[in-house]
């Protein structure tokens, strides 16, 4: 269980980053827009530990594991070189209304669900305890957006957190526990 939470917490902070991001930058993100983000993530994670599940049955699950891991590792590089080099957010307010409204909400969820989308994939042998990492990256990812409506700033270090928890996770998955 300790797995999936420290996987939801890595998938889901930089939900947090962003939110405050957001919240300097004047832009809203209602209660409802942060429902659907949620709900988006914790949809995306349960198709992922799903799939993770049924490819299990085709395919070695000790080869979904490594995948998994080196793609956990992967993306937390990715994220951690991003910091690293500065890289912006992408505004997801299209409109320009300073608000993020829930036709918005929809596509901000499915990126900040990557992560997670990745990390159930690889809970393939982790058996029906893996369902509980969907509630745990929706709900995550939701406190995380309304942390990042007060004043407490997390920077950069969120998406070092975040990068580094992945990474460290990945290679504790393909060293095989």
């Amino acid at each position: 269980m300790l797995k999936i939470i420290l996987l939801g917490l890595s998938g889901s902070i930089d939900s947090w980053a962003l939110g405050a991001a957001y919240h300097a930058a004047d832009i809203r993100i209602p209660w409802v827009t942060k429902a659907v983000v949620a709900f988006i993530s914790g949809i995306t994670s349960l198709v992922a530990v799903l799939l993770g599940e049924g490819l299990g049955h085709f395919i070695n699950p000790h080869y979904i594991e490594m995948a998994g891991g080196l793609v956990l590792i992967i993306l937390g590089a990715r994220s951690i070189w991003s910091v690293f080099k500065g890289q912006q957010e992408k505004n997801y307010d299209v409109d320009a209304s300073k608000t993020i409204e829930p036709f918005e909400g929809v596509v901000l969820g499915g990126v900040l669900a990557s992560d997670s989308f990745c990390a159930g994939l690889s809970l393939c042998r982790m058996g029906t305890v893996a369902y509980a990492f969907p509630v745990v990256a929706a709900v995550l990812t939701f406190l995380f957006l309304l942390l990042g409506d007060k004043k407490l700033r997390c920077g950069s270090i969120c998406h070092y957190f975040a990068g580094g928890a992945l990474v460290v996770i990945g290679i504790i998955q393909m060293l095989g526990r």
